[in-house]
């Protein structure tokens, strides 16, 4: 069986973008939720695969070009190298119209990176 986004947190991915591609911002309810962290390239057994930092909200069309350019996609947030060691919440995610915002985890756009808090 494939390793399905759950239905709750495609909800919320689908609401944080309010149905528009995460790229081209068109409407599109019928979009797929992408993974920034690709399956394929080390992201199938990362603990963090379905979180909301980690999935984007794409229309068919965006999710094959992300695919098809990953150097782009790579520098526009929408792919997130293997071995980067960068976490979805730390790479913000930019846009066709050139705006830039980083994704947390509860579904929800920000203007700037959540800072780290030090464990006591």
């Amino acid at each position: 069986m494939a390793d399905r986004v759950p239905t709750a947190i495609r909800q919320i991915v689908m609401g944080r973008a309010f149905g528009r591609c995460e790229r081209c911002l068109h409407a599109t309810l019928a979009g797929d939720p992408h993974h920034r962290r690709v399956r394929g390239m080390g992201g199938s057994k990362a603990p963090d695969r379905h979180d909301p930092s980690n999935l984007v909200w794409v229309c068919r069309p965006c999710h094959d070009w992300v695919h098809a350019h990953p150097k782009e996609s790579a520098e526009a947030g929408f792919i997130i190298p293997r071995f980067s060691g960068d976490s979805p919440l730390d790479v913000p995610v930019t846009d066709l119209s050139g705006q830039t915002r980083w994704l947390d985890d509860e579904g929800q756009y920000l203007s700037e990176p959540v800072e780290a808090t030090d464990a006591p």
